[in-house]
């Protein structure tokens, strides 16, 4: 991607904090993967597989791990992946910074809005909203009577903010995503089921990032809560008084039942489910598909359903691709055995005749 910004490598190595071997004031206007760089680009090698086609594409520099070297200029960091990516945000096109209210917004009454707001067109504020500084409301989106959005985040298109629910700041907020619906309480004894008022809220804390699509219900009564600089994927369910921790990721399609905690720096991968009422210890993994239905101790890795062991799921998974091999063995043995067992009768016969 080459995006008219440009600078020199020697710049480029500061930014990113890595050893620079070349010349400093190589002029670099973008940066790319290996398959589409041109002169200019900056790509990242994080393998020494793919460093010949660096090398011989038309890339101008590379960005490289402490293990690599190359015949062109680079730059070489200890966090290769942390460096490709603020070389990223380096050559990212600036994004046009405007502040007002869209003449087609609707702004309710005992509004609060920090200095550069920006609200776009046919948003909906409710009454006594509040909104940070430098905060970005998307168009078509809806915050809720008492809702507050906090300094410099950022709502995309299309969000909704139901009333009292709380944003904090820093926060990144993609489309389709509304925190603050109904939870999912019924007293099933009941013909229909009979409707339990949700009277809680939505907190999510500073330096989160939430994708598109995602779904986070208001308490029962209190609050679910989504922790500091946790990031969640696209199309994710977390149900009434859940609590996600600091620092969690949470991939697509992953659903969390109500009441359940997950404590700081858990990881879950895509469309896992978690059982409701559940503890799932600090730093945890919780591999693709795997369902959760008991508590986890910290530091675990598990997979599979029910989620157990990851290592213990492997072997069990390995086990299960013999069984075709271990019938076919049976059966031919249980063959062999029928017909032993008829030439032992055979024999038997002549010796008794």
């Amino acid at each position: 991607m080459q995006s008219g910004f440009a600078t020199t490598l020697g710049d480029l190595a500061n930014h990113v904090g890595g050893e620079l071997v070349g010349d400093a004031s190589l002029l670099l206007s973008g940066i790319a993967d290996v398959d589409h760089a041109r002169h200019g680009d900056v790509v990242f090698v994080e393998s020494e597989r793919v460093l010949p086609q660096a090398e011989n594409g038309e890339a101008s520099a590379v960005l490289l791990p402490p293990a690599l070297s190359s015949r062109k200029p680079f730059v070489r960091t200890g966090t290769p992946r942390l460096a490709f990516a603020r070389a990223m945000e380096l050559f990212a096109p600036p994004r046009p910074q405007c502040s007002g209210i869209h003449p087609s917004a609707t702004v309710g009454k005992g509004v609060t809005l920090g200095d550069g707001v920006w609200i776009g067109p046919q948003a909906v504020l409710g009454d006594n909203v509040t909104i940070g500084a430098r905060a970005r409301i998307g168009p078509q989106c809806y915050v809720g009577d008492r809702a507050s959005v906090g300094d410099d985040s950022q709502i995309h298109p299309g969000v909704y903010l139901y009333h009292d629910v709380r944003v904090g700041k820093r926060v990144i907020i993609h489309s389709g995503t509304v925190l603050g619906a109904d939870g999912f309480g019924y007293i099933k004894e009941m013909s229909p089921p009979y409707k339990v008022p949700q009277l809680g809220t939505v907190e999510v804390e500073d330096d989160v990032e939430l994708g598109a699509n995602v779904m986070v219900d208001r308490a029962t009564l209190g609050v679910t809560r989504i922790g500091a600089g946790s990031k969640i994927d696209n199309l994710v369910q977390i149900a009434h008084n859940v609590q996600v921790g600091r620092n969690c990721l949470i991939c697509a399609q992953t659903g969390i039942s109500g009441s359940t905690v997950l404590e700081d720096s858990i990881i879950l991968g895509g469309q896992v489910g978690v059982g409701d009422h559940l503890t799932i210890g600090q730093g945890t993994v919780v591999g693709a598909q795997g369902g959760v239905i008991s508590d986890l101790a910290p530091g675990s890795f598990v997979s599979g359903y029910p989620a157990g062991p990851h290592r213990e799921k492997m072997k069990v998974e390995a086990a299960i691709k013999r069984v075709p091999d271990l019938l076919r063995t049976i059966r031919q043995l249980m063959q062999r055995v029928e017909e032993l067992d008829a030439e032992l009768g055979t024999l038997r016969e002549e010796r008794d005749g």
